[in-house]
């Protein structure tokens, strides 16, 4: 186990990304599975042609274990090489084969969430028929899954097609039939593109992806996710290692922002709380010992050096995957429980991974990935923000994140509103449960947020009289070099006039800069390429 600790830790400091430029270098991501893995290939290939012309970096994409996985709803595990990608129903890989050789023939990065449901036989004594592929899923089995994933996408695998000839004629081939042959090719197009960044699980502190979340023994009350969590992210690890893709990034967490304040079987865990727990600290962020300890699986003496050597993908992953959601408050709206994380919250965030670092002996600063962010929006859901504040607070995060040298990734969820919840009626409370965070209807029309996140624009609090305009030209060849302009239009003026032409080539087309404005109301805007950002209102 030092031997692998060693390994891992030898790779995440390959790739560990330099502070000086972090805030600059923040890739751009996006997640819509239904587009892009429950559609057609033509449908995938024009979405992809759509986000490469937004600007986005990176798709993130879920991996279903129970969507590949052979017989799904079967108790009874059945018998095939669960380590070997060849093993699987025919058909089950080519969602996710057409959109990593779309994806990288357009440019576009590829994020691999590995994630539940797991399939029926894989977990053990689900309460409800409906909890069976979210409850107690077996980490052997999850290792074994990872295992195909990983050697399917480790850039030398060639998909093979099995065609059957002969045996025709007579009765079953009996009656003058000849003997059927069976033939084994690999398919067209060659290897497989690499995959080459991954996360492992979804909102493992949220019953709808993973439980228990919290258990009873002995009348007391116990959570259970955190310990659960923490062996599937050694078994992925494992597996990631094995099959060439140690020096991958690899992401864990991917922790929702809230929770629950009462412990129970389907009741989230607030993030902060999850992660003391999945690192076996207490409050304070010191070891834990004793009876609490080993209710969590953690180790009772408190040893910091066994626990590290014991789960050294902990301390040596790439970074921590998180979901900023704050409903429909702005970015900068602090959460009331100190345990919730939303984009204001990421420096308690921060510190609380500092401080449990060094509870080990580890003085690492471990990046922070924000997987999955939007806003809901009325229309169409009655319950949304005004799709005017989507766009505003969406370039607000960008700005805020951008500023915070931590933050390596910010993902976009959705490109495309899903539908309203069929199963159900009208009128119902689950009605609008599904989601309409896309930067378009459901169908393909523009939302305004559309163009405001590819150019998105920011003015930050100034005092006096000069303004700061921060912007990010998300289309852009990444570190090309970019000519930026600030243009100014009076409340009651028609004539937009520009203040100030810039060079930008930072690493994603980011830049932050001060210009005069006249005094009175009017409008800002940038200006790149022919095209315009939306106006941002001033009053100086």
């Amino acid at each position: 186990m030092r031997r692998i600790a060693l390994i891992v830790a030898a790779a995440a400091a390959l790739l560990a990304p330099g502070a000086a430029r972090a805030a600059y270098d923040q890739e751009s991501m996006l997640q819509d599975d239904n587009l892009l893995l429950y559609s057609s290939p033509a449908t995938v290939g024009a979405t992809l042609d759509t986000l490469k012309a937004l600007g986005v970096d990176r798709v993130r994409l879920t991996v279903k274990w129970s969507v590949i996985a052979p017989q799904p709803n079967a108790t009874q595990r059945p018998g095939f090489d669960a380590n070997d990608p060849a093993a699987y129903p025919a058909g089950v890989w080519d969602r996710y084969d057409t959109v990593v050789r779309a994806a990288q023939d357009r440019g576009i990065g590829v994020d691999f969430n590995l994630t539940a449901p797991a399939p029926d036989w894989a977990t053990t004594n689900a309460p409800k028929p409906t909890e069976r592929n979210i409850f107690n899923p077996s980490p052997a089995e999850f290792q074994a899954f990872v295992h195909a994933v990983g050697t399917r996408y480790s850039g030398t695998y060639t998909p093979t097609t099995t065609t059957t000839s002969g045996g025709g004629g007579g009765i079953g081939g009996l009656l003058g039939g000849g003997r059927s042959t069976t033939t084994t090719t690999p398919a067209a197009g060659g290897p497989l593109p690499r995959v080459s960044y991954w996360s492992v699980w979804n909102e493992p502190n949220q019953p709808g992806w993973l439980m228990p979340q919290s258990a009873q023994t002995n009348g007391k009350w116990v959570d259970e996710a955190p310990r659960l969590y923490r062996d599937l992210l050694d078994a992925a690890f494992a597996s990631l290692f094995a099959t060439g893709h140690g020096q991958d990034t690899i992401l864990i967490g991917e922790t929702a922002p809230q929770g629950s304040a009462d412990p129970g079987l389907a009741l989230g865990i607030f993030p902060l709380k999850f992660l003391r727990e999945l690192y076996c600290v207490d409050k304070k962020l010191h070891p834990l010992r004793g009876k609490l300890a080993a209710a969590l699986g953690c180790p009772t003496g408190g040893t910091a050096k066994a626990f590290a050597d014991a789960h050294p993908d902990l301390f040596a992953a790439t970074g921590l995957a998180h979901h900023p959601y704050s409903l429909f408050f702005p970015p900068d709206f602090k959460a009331l429980d100190p345990d919730s994380v939303g984009v204001a919250d990421l420096s308690v965030l921060e510190r609380t991974l500092d401080k449990i670092f060094r509870a080990y002996g580890q003085s690492r600063r471990l990046p922070i990935y924000l997987t999955e962010y939007g806003y809901q929006t009325k229309p169409p859901d009655p319950t949304g923000v005004s799709t005017r504040k989507q766009q505003s607070y969406l370039n607000q995060a960008d700005f805020m994140t951008f500023q915070d040298p931590r933050v390596k990734a910010l993902s976009q969820f959705q490109l495309q509103d899903d539908l309203p919840n069929q199963n159900v009626a009208r009128n119902s409370r689950f009605y609008w449960s599904t989601f309409q965070s896309g930067l378009e209807y459901h169908g393909g029309k523009h939302k305004a947020s559309f163009a405001a996140y590819r150019l998105p624009i920011w003015l930050p609090r100034t005092r006096g009289s000069v303004l700061r305009v921060w912007g990010l030209v998300r289309p852009a060849a990444n570190g090309a070099r970019q000519t930026v302009q600030i243009a100014y239009r009076p409340a009651h003026g028609r004539s937009w006039r520009t203040l100030r032409t810039l060079k930008v080539s930072s690493p994603r087309g980011s830049f932050l800069t001060r210009v005069n404005v006249p005094r009175g109301r009017g409008l800002v805007r940038i200006g790149w390429n022919g095209t315009n950002s939306r106006a941002v209102a001033v009053s100086r």
